[in-house]
């Protein structure tokens, strides 16, 4: 069968984005969004680097 991992990882780095931009500022928002990421999903995953932080 498929990866089944490939979605679940995925809607973890969906999750972690909606979580990180409620949590942090509108203004200035970007440096604190892309750590919030790099906790969430660790520097091992590249998935904080995606286009869904962009």
């Amino acid at each position: 069968m498929g990866d089944q991992q490939a979605p679940t990882q995925e809607w973890d780095a969906v999750d972690a984005w909606f979580e990180c931009i409620t949590a942090c500022p509108i203004d200035g928002g970007e440096d604190c969004i892309m750590s919030c990421m790099q906790i969430h999903l660790g520097e091992e995953k590249e998935l904080w680097q995606s286009s869904l932080c962009m």
